[in-house]
């Protein structure tokens, strides 16, 4: 008798294909941020996922946070943290969606 559960999928966060991210974008904010991440030609991989239980630097536990370089899309391998460049910058700056609404809304800025 086989399995009746179907396999649990998360939906991939939605990027409007017009939305592009300036060249660097990604890595400077990981920099002020002081993350210590590399680079690869379409990612930035961040050694420790702020998002994880301690690791205790155990190699094999770290680089598995990745973001897109053009989209900021973001995935941990680990803890499963994922999402949209905004949906990462608020859970790193405890900004509330709300808050980033707002933001937006009422200067007419975009938040880089």
């Amino acid at each position: 008798v086989g399995s009746t559960k179907s396999p649990v999928t998360e939906a991939a966060p939605y990027v409007s294909k017009h939305f592009t991210l300036r060249a660097g974008e990604v890595a400077a904010y990981l920099e002020r941020k002081e993350l210590t991440y590399k680079t690869t030609s379409t990612h930035c991989v961040v050694r420790n996922c702020p998002f994880c239980h301690p690791i205790k630097n155990q190699s094999d536990n770290q680089h598995k946070l990745y973001l897109d370089n053009s989209s900021g899309v973001f995935h941990c391998f680990r803890c499963g943290a994922s999402g949209s460049w905004w949906k990462f910058r608020q859970r790193i700056d405890g900004i509330s969606a709300n808050a980033v609404q707002s933001f937006t809304v009422d200067t007419d800025q975009e938040l880089h």
